[in-house]
């Protein structure tokens, strides 16, 4: 929806301007259904048959993103937003039905399907709580998921983190310390690594 808009703006302020108006839209089921068919033709006709997805925040949109591409075979790891702060009102989530969302999600998924997967999906650390990410951390160990989220992508938001979390020693240790950095299940696109000795260590493989 996105392509090609926005090139003029950061990180934050993109996602302000361009990516959260565009995101709330998808609390239309009828919406959502036509957006993710169209992306997923998409990479059918690029070839592309394995993938990983942020969805949103919505429940049952993703659910919708979920059975459509295991219908039409692909194998993809899919996951449902989390944001409970520092986000528009319209995509602002109570933590504790986050977490019950997120839940049953994984659990359907695995019911219901065999070649889509679920994945969680906080946002990035400053769109989730202590609260959050902590009860995350346990989806995570109770039902073995695997984990995309976001990581130091420009300095600003690093220093953000830096002010949420000024006890910690970098942006990956916010991540160590609430469970959601798992050894070889874990996804995070960060083109801006300039913290720790901790980053040496960390290692974030593809899926196979």
């Amino acid at each position: 929806m996105n392509r090609g808009l926005g090139f003029d703006e950061e990180l934050l302020p993109w996602l302000e301007h361009y990516t959260f108006p565009a995101e709330g839209k998808f609390a239309d089921l009828v919406f959502a259904r036509r957006v993710y068919t169209a992306f997923l033709k998409r990479l059918q006709a690029e070839g592309t048959l394995c993938f990983s997805a942020f969805a949103t925040i919505h429940k049952e949109s993703t659910w919708q993103l979920m059975e459509l591409a295991e219908t039409m075979g692909f194998k993809a790891y899919i996951g449902k937003v989390n944001m409970d702060r520092n986000a528009p009102d319209y995509l602002l989530e109570d933590t504790d039905r986050s977490l019950a969302d997120t839940e049953e999600l994984a659990v359907r998924c695995r019911e219901a399907l065999h070649k889509v997967r679920f994945i969680a999906t906080p946002r990035f650390v400053p769109s989730t709580t202590e609260k959050l990410m902590t009860g995350l951390g346990r989806l995570c160990e109770t039902y073995d998921l695997p984990v995309q989220s976001h990581l130091s992508e420009n300095r600003n938001e690093v220093a953000w983190v830096k002010e949420l979390h000024p006890d910690l020693p970098s942006y990956t240790a916010v991540y160590d310390t609430f469970g959601l950095l798992r050894p070889e299940k874990t996804i995070m696109p960060m083109p801006s690594i300039y913290q720790t000795k901790k980053n040496v260590y960390f290692a974030i493989k593809a899926f196979t």
